[in-house]
């Protein structure tokens, strides 16, 4: 895709933003899916002894770490103050 085009998408994205309304609805379905069906927080909290830490949901964790792989969830929120 050559420059121009990725730009002409990218304004036309950004240009054809939903009504301030319709953002609302969209962060509150966000939410919605975050929190319920995609299960987000399962992988992206950090966990302790008793569950998810609180305050630290969706701030990134560990998953898993063998000789193969490391897998990090990393944090999904727009909290730049809490540690992955």
């Amino acid at each position: 895709m050559t420059r121009l085009t990725r730009t002409t998408f990218i304004a036309a994205v950004l240009l054809s933003s939903p009504a301030i309304a319709d953002q609302q609805d969209l962060v509150a379905r966000g939410a919605y899916l975050v929190t319920g069906p995609a299960g987000c927080g399962n992988c992206h909290s950090p966990m302790g002894p008793t569950g998810v830490i609180a305050g630290q949901e969706l701030g990134g964790r560990l998953v898993e770490a063998n000789d193969m792989f490391t897998a990090i969830a990393p944090n999904i929120t727009p909290a730049s103050h809490i540690a992955d």
